[in-house]
């Protein structure tokens, strides 16, 4: 079972991918870091958690003009 945290500051992300699908991407590589147009993402430690973090982001990331995720993801 996923056990994913998050913080309480909402950070914009303007990309062409939306904020799940970089986490997706970045966890593809084996982490890393990306810079959006606004944002910046960055993936690093249990790779093994990369499905839980691409569901939590799934599930909070929102649209408002751009894309809105939080900016600390722990899972």
């Amino acid at each position: 079972a996923c056990s994913c945290h998050h913080n309480n500051d909402a950070g914009r992300w303007d990309d062409p991918m939306d904020p799940a699908g970089r986490v997706a991407d970045l966890c593809s590589r084996g982490g890393g870091c990306h810079q959006a147009a606004i944002g910046r993402m960055c993936v690093s430690g249990d790779m093994g958690q990369c499905g839980c973090a691409t569901q939590a982001a799934q599930d909070w990331q929102s649209w408002h003009n751009n894309w809105f995720l939080w900016t600390a993801v722990t899972c």
